[in-house]
C-alpha cells in the first residue's frame, strides 16, 4: 500500500475521499478529473480508473494502473519474502525465557527466592555437624564446605543465558515493530525526487544485559569478575545508544516509478547498510561477541563448578560421629535425591532448544539463529556441570555409605575383641558354680 502511494503521488495524485484523485483540466463551469480506485488495507485490489467531466478513457488505459498495481505489489513482496512468516513466534520467544528463570529459581541456592534444593544443601552442609575429627571428616568437608558454592555458580551462568535469550526476544521484537514502522514511513508526504527518512528508535537499543557474575563460596573475588562482566556490557550498551540515537535509514534516490518501493523496501528495510535488517545483524553479532566473553571467564574460571571430592585412602580412623543415623539418612535419601534433581534440570536445559525458537529466513539478522550456537555452548556447559556435580554426590553418597559398614565393622571387631577377653570381664561368663564363685568353699558345698 506504501509503495503504491508512492508511485501515485508521483504521478501526480493525491488521496482524497477515499480515492486517487488527478485533475485534468478545469474551466469556468467544468474540471475534468481523472479517479483510481485504491488498495484494501493489504494492498489488494484497486488500480480502476474513471473520468468525471466527459474524458474519454482507453480501454488500454483503464487497465494500466490495475496491472502497475500488481507490479507494485508482487515486486515489493518478493522483496519482504524474507519477511514472510519467518519471525520467531513471540509466544515460543517468552517460554523460551519463562523456561530459563524457572531453571534459574530452582537452582537458586544463594539469595532471595530460594529453590526446593536450598533445603537439601542445608541438610548436606550440616554433615560437618555429625563427623568430626579423623580422616574421614576431611573428606565429609570438601563436599559440604564447596557445594553450595558450586551450584550457585552453575546458577549464575543460567541467569546470564536467561539474559542472553531475553536480549535476543528483545531485539526481534524491536525489530520487528521497527519493521512496521519504517513500512509505514516509506510514502511519508511524498513528492517526486523527494526522500524517505526512517528512524530506528529500538532495533539497537537491546535491552541492558547484566551478566551475573560468575563466582562461587569459594571464588577469591567474586567482585573483581563482576565488574569485569559488566564493564564489558556498560561498553557495549553505550555504543547501542550511541546508534540508536545517530543512526536512521535513508532510502536516497530511488525515485517514484514501479520499482521505488522494492527499491525503498531493499535499502531502507533489508540490504542497505543503514536498514533495519543491518542494525538487527549489527546487534546481534555485539550480542554474541558478549556471549563469547562470558564463556572464557567461564573457562578462566572452572574451578567454581567442579566440587573435587575427597576420597578415603585406607580404613577410617580417629573416627568421632555425633548421629549415625541421621548420616544413613543424608547417604541414602538426600544426596541421590539432590543428583536425581540436578540431573533433570540438566535435561531441561539441553530441551531449550533456543536454536529452534529463534530461527529465522537466512536473510534475516544473524541468520539463520541470531546467537544461538553461542548459547547452546553455554547450555551444554551447564548440562555437563549438573550432571558432573550429580556424580560426585552419588560418588559422595557411596563413599557414606562405605564409611558407615566400616564404622559398624570397627565397632563389631571391638566387640569382638572384648568377648576374646572373658576371662578379664565376669559379666561375658557362663554363670559360676558357688565354689566358682566362692573361692574356698568344698565342692558342693552351701552356704550355711
Amino acid at each position: 500500500m506504501a509503495s503504491i502511494d508512492r508511485y501515485m503521488t508521483g504521478q501526480g495524485y493525491a488521496k482524497v475521499g477515499g480515492r486517487y484523485q488527478l485533475v485534468l483540466s478545469r474551466s469556468d463551469t467544468q474540471a475534468m478529473v481523472k479517479y483510481v480506485s485504491l488498495p484494501d488495507q493489504k494492498g489488494n485490489g484497486g488500480g480502476v480508473v474513471s473520468v468525471v467531466g466527459g474524458y474519454y478513457v482507453s480501454a488500454g488505459n483503464e487497465r494500466q494502473y490495475i496491472d502497475d498495481f500488481s507490479y507494485i505489489r508482487e515486486s515489493v513482496r518478493n522483496t519482504c519474502s524474507p519477511l514472510n512468516d519467518s519471525l520467531p513466534s513471540t509466544h515460543e520467544m517468552q517460554a523460551l525465557c519463562a523456561e530459563l528463570v524457572n531453571i534459574a529459581t530452582n537452582l537458586n541456592v544463594d539469595s532471595g527466592e530460594r529453590g526446593a534444593i536450598d533445603s537439601q544443601v542445608k541438610t548436606i552442609e550440616r554433615l560437618s555437624d555429625q563427623i568430626k575429627g579423623g580422616q574421614y571428616a576431611d573428606v565429609s568437608d570438601s563436599v559440604t564446605n564447596r557445594v553450595r558454592g558450586v551450584i550457585a555458580s552453575i546458577h549464575d551462568v543460567v541467569i546470564s543465558m536467561s539474559t542472553i535469550a531475553g536480549s535476543e526476544k528483545d531485539l526481534i521484537e524491536a525489530f520487528r515493530t521497527n519493521i512496521e514502522t519504517a513500512m509505514n514511513k516509506l510514502p511519508g508526504e511524498l513528492v517526486k525526487k523527494s526522500s524517505s527518512v526512517i528512524t530506528i528508535p529500538g532495533v539497537v537499543a537491546i535491552a541492558k544485559w547484566a551478566v551475573a557474575a560468575i563466582s562461587a563460596a569459594a571464588a577469591p573475588s567474586p567482585q573483581t569478575l563482576a565488574s569485569v562482566g559488566l564493564d564489558t556490557v556498560e561498553g557495549i550498551y553505550k555504543l547501542f545508544l550511541y546508534l540508536n540515537t545517530k543512526i536512521a535509514a535513508v532510502a536516497d534516490g530511488i525515485g517514484d516509478g514501479r520499482d521505488a518501493g522494492a527499491l525503498a523496501v531493499n535499502e531502507s528495510i533489508m540490504n542497505g547498510e543503514k536498514s533495519v535488517n543491518y542494525a538487527l545483524l549489527k546487534a546481534e553479532n555485539e550480542l554474541a561477541e558478549l556471549v563469547n566473553t562470558l564463556g572464557g571467564r567461564i573457562v578462566s574460571s572452572m574451578d567454581h563448578f567442579d566440587l573435587k571430592p575427597e576420597y578415603m585412602k585406607g580404613r577410617a580412623n580417629n573416627l568421632e560421629v555425633v548421629d549415625k543415623e541421621q548420616i544413613l539418612s543424608v547417604a541414602k535419601g538426600t544426596l541421590p535425591d539432590l543428583a536425581k534433581e540436578l540431573r533433570a534440570l540438566a535435561g531441561r536445559v539441553l530441551a531449550l532448544n533456543f536454536g529452534l525458537v529463534f530461527s529465522r529466513h537466512n536473510g534475516i539478522g544473524r541468520a539463520p539463529n541470531g546467537v544461538a550456537p553461542e548459547f547452546n555452548k553455554l547450555a551444554s556447559f551447564v548440562a555437563s556441570a549438573l550432571d558432573a556435580l550429580a556424580q560426585d554426590l552419588e560418588d559422595f553418597a557411596y563413599s557414606l555409605r562405605k564409611f558407615l559398614d566400616a564404622l559398624e565393622q570397627n565397632e563389631a571387631e571391638s566387640a569382638d575383641r572384648l568377648r576374646g577377653a572373658a576371662p578379664f570381664y565376669p559379666g561375658n561368663l557362663p554363670p559360676k558354680r558357688p565354689e566358682q564363685k566362692y573361692p574356698g568353699l568344698p565342692h558342693r558345698g552351701a552356704i550355711g
